[in-house]
């Protein structure tokens, strides 16, 4: 009795998956935030979830339209006796006339820890010309981003805002990050 009293609570995922692009970070039933990248040309998509438990009822599956841009879909899992967990996907769909690689590369950049202390991370803007500017316009630090990877020390600089631009092939993506 114990066994089924647990499979009955259980509101996880067993698999999740999407028709286009990938699920960033690769799927698990712990991870509720997922993100995806898809070119200009898909126009929908559809979102595959199956319940960890026979007895638990998925909604939110199937397929979904897309517009150009960030689309956010939720999948909800209810077990048996209620308990629920939703799993969030935000699936960016690239304008049109986006030639895949360095678009792609170019949506899935991240910037960590924001707001940082001393030391600025960012990941996926391998190839990119980094610039970092004053919100009044001030360059204060400039350098090409040569892996996947890269921290950049701040420690110097002010408390503020500061806008990080990142350049390649013509695109430019500009994020913004709070120094502490």
């Amino acid at each position: 009795a114990a066994a089924a009293t647990a499979s009955s609570n259980d509101a996880t995922l067993k698999a999740l998956s999407v028709s286009a692009g990938s699920l960033s970070p690769a799927f698990s039933a712990t991870d509720t935030t997922y993100t995806a990248t898809v070119a200009y040309e898909v126009s929908s998509i559809t979102i595959s979830a199956t319940a960890n438990h026979a007895g638990a009822t998925v909604s939110g599956a199937g397929s979904q339209t897309l517009v150009v841009g960030a689309n956010s879909f939720s999948v909800r899992v209810a077990a048996q006796n209620g308990t629920t967990k939703t799993y969030r996907i935000t699936v960016t769909r690239l304008p049109q006339g986006a030639t895949g690689v360095e678009d792609a590369l170019l949506a899935e950049v991240s910037l960590y820890p924001n707001p940082f202390a001393g030391e600025l991370r960012l990941a996926g803007a391998e190839g990119c010309t980094l610039t970092i500017a004053t919100t009044g316009g001030a360059l204060v630090h400039s350098q090409k981003v040569r892996s996947t990877t890269v921290a950049i020390r701040l420690e110097h600089l002010p408390a503020g805002i500061y806008f990080i631009r990142l350049e390649k092939n013509g695109k430019v993506k500009t994020l913004k990050a709070v120094k502490e």
